[in-house]
């Protein structure tokens, strides 16, 4: 096949299906649906399923369906069905594995299908029957290289794509006119179906054009009948959503989705090519290389997938596309969940995916435990094979999934030696069994194989053949358990004392009792049945070994021994039969496996006993070859090299180990890891480098708290290193490192304070506003903060306010500090920080009942009197975060009042309505600067005069606002019922600019403003404009002077979303925090969430950083208007061009991090609506005396 080729079946495959079903069970497949453009020829990996009993399987469905003789129900490895009929449990596995033997388990090469017809029942074979085509049809896929003039038929003899699109009422079969050639096709929807692709068990895959952006597409139509139920249409949308969710160079593109009364259908972007499977046929073996190349690319593909919380489930070479430039493209999310949607879908007892390329815990039905790393098994089943040809595991369907489940994979280089070591191990370490054994994500997969590409040392471990059989003997203990037991247990201490000829101490007395116990209990479950004399045992451990025997005699001959136990017995018989060995070096022979058992304290004990007898140089050699050799218990290893760091710091070894010695040690538990850190003192400055590696680049924050930990307490004597450690910490971080540092703080706190005003005076980047925050939060929990509480003033750049505000609580800070704070503070800004930062405190930190006392004695007055409206604002989200929403509301509703304080910067007018208030004129810097991040060309930097006082709300209309309008006015609530906007305090969304201005006019009829007050005509006007689609309408020249409820105009909206900020968000210039203050495509699970839920800005508004588009009163244009004559000021509202498209500011729920700044400009027709269209309210202040 070509390079550049569309992937049209080949003539033969169709009506050659039965005779070409494949002997090797491998290439089945379960739940699975062909890609958009693949191919399905007569090695395609079919899909498995279970139709009922009576069911009569068509030729389309012959090989994608076996009956079950057992039952009456259709069963599926799927869809989640209830759990007597689609999920396969063990006995119904054991069923179905029986079923797959007797149909498909004992064809060999030549035979046809015979026997499984008679088993499954009848099957119609409709791709033998000639049948006519359409015409049209027929011209169609003869373009295609079809020359023959029969098409596959479904079982009721009608041709697939006409019985798929007849049966949906809202399918076009009649024929269209393509402009450009002349030529009739079929439609569907707006396309003109082309050709047929590919067939899937769900669907059948065609080659379509969309005449409305002149371009081809690959339409998945899913086959009527196939989607029977709700779960298979779902399932069948899912994919559409799950992959229309991604947009990566990698992955198929989803164009667009529908569901059908009777059928659905996906578009994809058309990919010209062939399938990575086809690349691979046609090669043969690819070289580290290409494969390496490849293999970068799906995984980071992957890896953005993962990063959505999805994972696809089913990676194998007929999903990969390669276009016409070899560019690989993952394709066919049929298989895929959403990590946070879908879990609950797909419970215990399913098989899902391809079995050569399942992972272990798809192989073993536990396809609910399936997360990215099921994803990196796959693709190192495709490295496996691009490399060697042949996968890792081949043979019937039932021997695949054991072996997948059960058996380790050959290693690369046992089937070509050419191959590079480092190349074998990464995959190895893609296909080990354990899931956090592989590749955590497709990043870290990449990113090894690039250092591979690059000529670095890798950092994945080789896979020993020790190792390999050690881990099967663990997922196999009864066949293991054949083979050998180690099982000597010692008395250290007493062998000690009486063959070292040295007194016992209090500390080997000690130990004696407790080794002495531990191997009566370890005989005891050795045995199993141990006579009356076993206590007696201690007479015989500690004299002499040779005394041991009689007794073990005695019970291998009791009748009351089992023969599994007298085989135990007999191995403990043998493992202390006499050495040839004298003297010490028998002894330590002894000794010093019993270190690799020891816990913490006994090893301390035990080390210091040799050392202090001159016995340590004897241990040494052997510790340190166990400490070399690969194995799954690595727990030994550590106990091994714990022992070492204290008997033999001195040697150039720990140089070599100490990495890894590490990254053991940041897997361990804080509880189980500190009592061993005793023994690694003398060892601390051959870790000091890698810990430190950790603390700064560690795979994820509890690696790199660990590591903060361990160097606080290994260098709990070292001012200087941890002071080093200070500035380049994460909050959470800096709690062990304070934990040294507050017993010293006098010698540390000057030299803190230096360096935080060195910081100040540099240039803004993360990493100066990162430690200047450190430096903050440690002076704070040292007791040193007067100094440092003005940082969370107003400024132009709040960037390490916001910084504070989150780093207090992980740091340590302890809350008491901040609220002490809070009660003497008196700048507004500082306060509604503190407040803003209590609200990080967990329940661990700041218990309920000190948080309702606080609520009761300081914060609920607090919100109620506090003239600021950015303390007002941020004492609420305090209180809601809390579980004290009813008392805000309650407050609310009893601060509602017509008048105006006038020494108060908000107010809650009589409707409910809170808003900020701003007093004019106000004149303040416009539009963002080319250097500001993610600055736009229409977001000119200019002087804008403001000349009125304003409200604007600090919350968005929500869904149970804008419905009590609806009602009120005798209009349909149902649409506002909508999956975008799922909760009445949600901003209600997919309204257009006429739909706003509507329910301003109403809003201002309800409180009883002045016709000559109003700022929109008539409900019927408006409904009337918003119906004829009208690009323009007339409003009061004078309206921005009037006080009725009205829109904002651009210009107030960014003012009191910048709150006086030359940033590009309210909070800074960091994007990291913009998950605390805003809704967008990362954190709102494609819906808006309810109002007021995230943090506010400095003057009190929520959500002006993304929840609903906010539509505004100004029209929109590219250029801002001239400043006034004679000046370089533009006044609000002077521009007199009349505009068509209305402005719209503040990110959505459905846009990207770039939408959400303070200066970020959209718009749209007044008449148009979306997702995340939505609004605020804006007024001219004050009010008229009449209200």
């Amino acid at each position: 096949m070509s390079d550049k080729t569309s992937h049209t079946p080949d003539p033969d495959d169709v009506g050659q299906t039965l005779q070409s079903w494949p002997r090797d069970e491998e290439d089945a497949t379960f739940v699975e649906e062909e890609g958009p453009n693949s191919p399905k020829d007569s090695r395609a990996e079919p899909t498995l399923l279970m139709p009922a009993a009576d069911e009569s399987v068509d030729a389309t469905h012959a090989q994608t369906f076996l009956q079950h003789p057992a039952s009456d129900a259709s069963q599926t490895f799927s869809e989640g069905a209830s759990d007597d009929s689609a999920t396969m449990g063990d006995k119904q596995a054991d069923d179905v594995n029986a079923t797959l033997n007797m149909v498909v388990g004992d064809t060999s090469e030549g035979e046809d299908l015979t026997t499984a017809q008679t088993i499954a029942g009848p099957i119609e074979t409709g791709y033998e029957r000639p049948f006519p085509l359409d015409p049209t049809l027929r011209d169609s896929l003869a373009k295609s290289g079809r020359s023959q003039d029969t098409f596959p038929l479904d079982s009721d003899g009608r041709e697939p794509i006409e019985r798929t699109l007849a049966a949906d009422a809202s399918v076009d079969t009649s024929q269209s006119d393509d402009a450009e050639g002349g030529q009739i096709f079929p439609k569907l929807g707006r396309y003109q179906i082309l050709k047929v692709l590919g067939q899937g068990a769900f669907g059948t895959v065609y080659l379509a054009r969309d005449p409305h952006l002149d371009r081809k597409v690959a339409i998945k139509v899913a086959k009527t009948g196939v989607l029977s139920g709700k779960q298979d249409v779902d399932r069948f949308m899912r994919e559409a959503k799950a992959a229309a969710q991604l947009r990566h160079p990698n992955i198929v593109p989803v164009y667009e989705y529908e569901r059908l009364p009777h059928s659905s259908y996906i578009a994809y972007e058309f990919i010209e090519g062939r399938t990575l499977g086809d690349l691979m046929k046609e090669k043969g073996k690819l070289t580290c290389e290409e494969a390496a190349e490849y293999l970068i690319k799906l995984a980071m593909a992957l890896d953005y997938a993962h990063s959505h919380g999805i994972v696809h489930r089913d990676i194998k070479p007929e999903n990969i596309l390669l276009d016409e430039h070899g560019e690989p493209h993952i394709a066919d999310f049929g298989l895929a969940r959403r990590d946070d949607e879908d879990t609950l879908r797909t419970r215990e007892g399913m098989f899902m995916g391809t079995p050569s390329y399942m992972s272990p815990e798809q192989a073993g039905g536990k396809a609910h435990l399936a997360d990215g790393r099921t994803d990196i098994w796959s693709l190192g089943v495709i490295m496996h094979e691009m490399l060697t040809k042949v996968r890792p595991f081949r043979g019937r369907v039932t021997e695949v999934l054991v072996a997948v489940q059960n058996w380790e994979p050959p290693p690369l280089r046992q089937l070509d030696e050419t191959l590079p070591r480092d190349i074998e191990t990464i995959c190895q370490k893609c296909l080990t069994k354990k899931l956090d054994e592989r590749y955590l994500t497709g990043k870290e997969l990449a990113e090894e194989l690039q250092r591979w590409r690059d000529g670095h040392p890798i950092k994945a471990r080789p896979v020993s053949l020790f190792n390999r059989t050690w881990r099967w003997a663990k997922r196999n203990p009864g066949i293991a358990g054949m083979l050998g037991v180690v099982l000597a247990t010692f008395l250290i201490a007493a062998i000690v004392s009486t063959w070292f000829g040295v007194e016992a101490k209090q500390s080997e007395q000690a130990l004696r009792d407790t080794q002495t116990q531990r191997a009566l209990d370890q005989l005891h479950s050795l045995g199993g049945a141990v006579s009356a004399s076993v206590p007696n045992m201690i007479e015989y451990l500690l004299p002499s070994r040779k005394d041991i025997a009689p007794q073990l005699d005695q019970e291998i001959a009791s009748p009351d021994t089992s023969d599994a136990s007298r085989a135990r017995l007999l191995m403990l018989k043998a493992a202390i039969a006499p050495s040839t060995k004298e003297g010490p070096t028998e002894l330590i022979d002894r000794i010093w496996p019993q270190l690799l058992e020891s816990d913490a304290q006994e090893s301390i004990m035990l080390t210091g006993l040799l050392k202090e007898y001159g016995y340590a140089g004897l241990v040494e050699l052997p510790l340190w070859r166990e400490s070399q050799q690969p194995s799954e218990d690595r727990i030994r290893e550590f106990r091994a090299l714990a022992a070492l760091a204290a008997l033999d710091s001195e040697v150039p070894e720990w140089e070599q180990v100490s990495s890894d010695l590490v990254a053991q040690m940041l897997t361990m538990s804080s509880t189980k890891l500190t009592p061993w850190l005793v023994n690694f003192r003398p060892i601390r400055e051959e870790l000091e480098q890698p810990l430190k590696e950790q603390f700064l680049n560690g795979s994820d924050r509890l690696v790199q708290f660990g590591a903060a930990t361990v160097l606080a307490e290994l260098f709990d004597d070292s001012l200087e290193t941890l002071m080093s450690l200070v500035p380049e910490a994460k909050p959470e971080q800096l709690t062990p490192l304070l934990g040294v540092l507050k017993p010293r703080a006098d010698e540390v706190t000057e030299a803190l304070a230096a360096d935080l005003q060195a910081e100040l005076v540099l240039e803004e980047t993360p990493e100066r506003n990162a430690r200047i925050t450190n430096f903050a939060v440690t002076l704070i929990a040292l007791g040193q903060g007067e100094s440092i509480w003005p940082l969370l003033r107003a400024s132009k750049n709040h960037g390490i306010r916001t910084r504070l505000i989150h780093a207090m609580a992980p740091a340590g800070v302890p809350w008491q500090t901040v609220n002490a704070q809070l009660e003497t503070e008196t700048d507004p800004p500082t306060q509604a920080a503190l407040c803003l930062s209590l609200g990080e405190y967990g329940l661990g930190d700041l218990l309920p009942g000190d948080r309702d006392q606080l609520a009761r004695s300081q914060l609920h007055d607090l919100f109620a009197t506090h003239p600021d409206a950015g303390v007002h604002a941020a004492v609420e989200w305090l209180l809601r975060t809390w579980g004290q929403g009813t008392q805000v509301d309650e407050t609310i509703e009893a601060l509602q009042t017509a008048d105006l304080n006038p020494d108060m910067g908000w107010h809650v007018d009589p409707q409910g309505v809170s808003f900020a208030l701003f007093d004019g004129p106000i004149e303040f810097e416009m539009g963002s600067l080319p250097s500001t991040l993610h600055h736009q060309p229409n977001e000119i930097a200019h002087k804008r005069l403001i000349p009125r006082s304003f409200g604007i709300a600090t919350h968005e209309v929500t869904v149970a606002d804008y419905t009590q309008f609806l009602t009120s006015v005798g209009m349909d609530t149902r649409r506002e019922l909508s999956t975008y906007a799922p909760s009445p305090d949600s901003p209600v969304v997919i309204l257009s600019w006429y739909q706003a201005a509507m329910y301003c006019r109403w809003l201002s009829e309800q409180a009883g403003i002045a016709e000559d007050q109003m700022c929109y005509p008539s409900l019927e006007v408006l409904k009337e404009s918003q119906e004829n689609l009208s690009s323009t309408i007339k409003l009061p020249d004078d309206l921005l002077d009037r006080t009725g409820y009205r829109l904002p105009t651009a210009a107030e909206w960014e003012y009191a979303c910048r709150t006086g900020t030359d940033t590009a968000w309210s909070f800074g210039n960091e994007a990291a925090y913009l998950t605390h203050y805003g809704w967008y495509s990362e954190n709102s699970q494609d819906q808006a969430s309810p109002v007021g839920r995230l943090k506010p800005n400095s003057w009190g508004l929520f959500d002006m950083h993304g929840n609903s588009v906010e539509w505004c009163q100004s029209f929109f244009f590219d250029d801002y208007q001239d400043p006034q004559s004679g000046t370089d000021v533009v006044v609000d509202g002077s521009d007199s061009r009349e505009g068509i498209d209305r402005e719209m500011r503040g990110g959505g729920f459905a846009r990207p991090e770039s939408d959400t700044t303070s200066a970020f400009r959209w718009s749209d027709r007044p008449s148009f609506i979306y997702i995340d269209y939505g609004f605020r309210l804006a007024r001219t202040y004050p009010p008229a005396a009449s209200e």
